[in-house]
């Protein structure tokens, strides 16, 4: 007759370990040696601004900002709004751009920015930004502009 093993029964035979609680116990190590010798994901994304532009009236500056995760990955772009001399916030990015290429913009007014490419994947576009700590409210349209007829990239 086969007798069950109960699982207290099994975890007391091998020294009050489970293989279940030493499989997890291992791989959290690993993954916190390796997140303390790389220095955490975000220290291997290289960061570097590209230009910046400033508003007509002097309150506004448009900065495009390149992204280089390394050999396995394309340049990314971001471009942002930021007060004149202020620093981009990730969370008020307006635009991503993937495998980019001639990317420019043109202030039309103090308050009219057109973004140009020649070709890359546009996304998480924003069409207004506006300015939250001025007085009166400061807005300003976004235009995002392809100069190619065809401007995906190709693969």
């Amino acid at each position: 007759m086969i007798r069950k093993t109960s699982k207290r029964e099994l975890t007391s035979s091998m020294g009050g370990r489970s293989d279940e609680w030493s499989a997890r116990t291992v791989l959290i190590a690993y993954c916190l040696a390796f997140s303390l010798l790389t220095g955490g994901c975000g220290d291997l994304v290289h960061w570097e601004e590209v230009f910046r532009v400033r508003s007509p009236d002097g309150v506004v500056d448009a900065v495009l900002v390149a992204s280089d995760g390394g050999a396995t990955t394309a340049v990314g772009h971001q471009l942002y709004l930021v007060p004149a001399g202020g620093q981009p916030e990730e969370k008020r990015k307006q635009m991503n751009a993937y495998r980019a290429s001639n990317i420019r913009v043109k202030w039309r007014d103090n308050d009219y920015l057109e973004v140009f490419y020649d070709t890359g994947k546009i996304f998480n576009f924003s069409n207004e930004w506006y300015l939250q700590s001025k007085e009166p409210y400061h807005t300003v349209e976004v235009r995002l502009i392809p100069t190619r007829l065809h401007s995906l990239p190709q693969y």
